[in-house]
């Protein structure tokens, strides 16, 4: 009996404890939690040959900047960017995009306060595992819990674009580097 009281006190404390003040997100929920909503699609190739424009993705790839349409203020300093990195410098994302149509996508979680003036901050580091295709110049993540990202790219070089709409914050562009 006393293990079982023992047991309902750490639950109790451990949901009485909880912060209710914030959320976390990282960089890809930042933009629009809705674009993880879309569900995953099976548009593999039916052969396991890669195509150049997939070969052309294989690598490690650094994000270098973070576009939003409209300017935001969300690290409180009164001054706004349309560069999200300039609001959070550490707001860093890294992806290792793999032969094998897979990759790892390492990325900081940042914390939102819900009330005003909405700071944020970063708070972790996740990594993140899944299997990735492109289909008509859309570049598609899926996360091994299902969770899908469909993006429009471009890839110039060493500069891979990965763009898209969202309902919160308009038009959006991720920047990466190859390393």
């Amino acid at each position: 009996m006393k293990k079982f009281l023992g047991i309902i006190v750490i639950v109790f404390l451990s949901v009485s404890c909880s912060n209710n003040d914030e959320s976390a997100f990282t960089d890809e929920e930042l933009v629009d939690e809705e674009l993880a909503d879309e569900e995953p699609t099976d548009d593999e190739p039916a052969d396991d040959e890669l195509t150049d424009e997939e070969l052309a993705l294989i690598g490690t790839w650094t994000m270098t900047a973070f576009i939003l349409e409209e300017a935001h203020d969300n690290n409180g300093d009164g001054i706004y960017s349309h560069d999200f990195l300039d609001e959070l410098p550490c707001l860093e994302s890294e992806y290792v995009i793999r032969k094998d149509r897979t990759f790892e996508k390492t990325s900081m979680v940042v914390t939102i306060d819900n009330d005003p003036p909405h700071v944020m901050r970063c708070v972790d580091i996740r990594t993140r595992y899944g299997s990735w295709t492109i289909n008509n110049d859309e570049f598609t993540r899926t996360y091994d819990n299902g969770i899908t990202f469909t993006f429009s790219f471009d890839l110039t070089d060493d500069v891979l674009v990965l763009s898209g709409t969202s309902y919160y914050h308009g038009n959006f562009e991720f920047y990466y580097e190859r390393q």
